[in-house]
């Protein structure tokens, strides 16, 4: 009689633990992108940013400042193309996360919906030999 009733809560508690398992797992999946991201972004900048400071350190005169101060151009440029290919990639690892959120909500619903139909299918075919032997009673 106990194993019956365990066995039936095991099952329970693991339908309910199911989504919340998967959503927890699309949620640290997505974490942990966002955060290689962000250490990959700050070993990149931090690269760049002490390579321009040992080339500025690297200066000795008035042509090595003009030249210093003239790659200071591309350095800008290559800041402002990472800047954007990092905005992209976190862009991108946000919409991975909200489509496969949308995807696992759209699959609970469906399942929900299926075992509902399910439920009032068995309910109202419970209920019609329940009222058909009441109609009898009264036209007897």
């Amino acid at each position: 009689m106990y194993d019956e009733l365990f066995n039936s809560a095991n099952v329970s508690m693991e339908r309910f633990a199911k989504p919340a398992r998967r959503f927890q797992s699309v949620v640290l999946d997505s974490m942990e992108k966002l955060a290689q991201q962000q250490f990959d972004a700050a070993r990149t900048y931090a690269d760049l940013g002490l390579k321009n400071l040992r080339e500025g350190l690297s200066v000795k005169d008035v042509k090595g400042f003009q030249e210093y101060v003239q790659g200071q151009q591309a350095v800008v440029r290559d800041v402002t193309e990472r800047l954007q290919d990092d905005a992209k990639a976190f862009v991108r690892i946000q919409e991975e996360f909200g489509n496969e959120v949308r995807e696992l909500f759209e699959e609970n619903v469906s399942e929900v919906t299926q075992k509902a139909g399910k439920a009032a299918e068995a309910t109202a075919k419970s209920a019609q030999p329940a009222s058909q032997s009441s109609t009898r009673k009264a036209a007897s």
